[in-house]
């Protein structure tokens, strides 16, 4: 009896010690929602650096991949000051600084499989999933966005596909080839086991051929049945 009170004891006890851990984590994740919802996440601690189009870039030279829906949806600019805040759910990325910015026309082209966008003073990387969020074809007209000052940069913000709304999803626009798609049926080597078109007549000849041949079926009752012809007529004698 008294060893099951003292293991209802500790069942307890470590009962009541997680209800308080749990409590004591809701509570530090209203607490960094409040202070990132008041725009203090500068005064949190963690690391700072700045956005090369993929990366957080630290002083140190250390890179940390920042998600692409959080730099599409901020629309994250070549040396943008970023701080990276670990907290219970995992890392989380968070703009303290931008730089100055300018808006310019260019437009979407593929190069090597993937979206570049095309400007009077070059190209630049684009986030893909963007593009593809755009519903943006080869030839689309784009608005990006570079840092002022500092065209020769290898990535630009997507701000807009002229004409088009967001959200449009991976499909391709109506009467347009996707880029990537086209591009890689062409590189894609034939089947083997695939019919050509000139031989699909040859198939529909055999298809007929085989119709008209009798069944095996029919030709085992034909065996079966006896010939008319080779019936002799009863002699009287036999019908006594």
């Amino acid at each position: 009896m008294e060893g099951r009170r003292l293991g209802k004891d500790k069942i307890q006890l470590l009962s009541q010690a997680l209800n308080a851990a749990t409590a004591s984590l809701n509570l530090a994740k209203q607490l960094l929602s409040e202070v990132e919802r008041s725009g203090g996440a500068g005064e949190l601690p963690g690391l700072v650096g700045k956005y090369d189009g993929m990366f957080m870039v630290t002083e140190a030279g250390k890179k940390y991949p920042v998600p692409d829906n959080y730099a599409a949806k901020t629309k994250l600019v070549y040396g943008d000051k970023l701080k990276m805040i670990e907290g219970p759910e995992g890392r989380r990325f968070k703009l303290i600084e931008e730089v100055e910015r300018v808006e310019e026309e260019a437009q979407l082209v593929v190069k090597d499989g993937r979206f570049e966008a095309l400007g009077k003073d070059g190209s630049y990387k684009l986030i893909q999933g963007a593009v593809r969020y755009w519903n943006g074809v080869e030839g689309d007209k784009l608005k990006i966005l570079l840092p002022k000052g500092e065209k020769n940069v290898p990535f630009a913000g997507l701000a807009e596909i002229v004409g088009k709304q967001p959200g449009g999803g991976e499909a391709a626009a109506p009467g347009k080839e996707s880029p990537a798609s086209s591009s890689a049926e062409k590189r894609a080597p034939k089947r083997e086991g695939t019919s050509s078109p000139q031989s699909a007549p040859v198939v529909r000849e055999e298809k007929k051929e085989e119709k008209s041949r009798p069944g095996r079926k029919e030709a085992a009752k034909q065996e079966k049945a006896p010939s008319k012809k080779s019936a002799k007529p009863l002699d009287e004698e036999e019908l006594r």
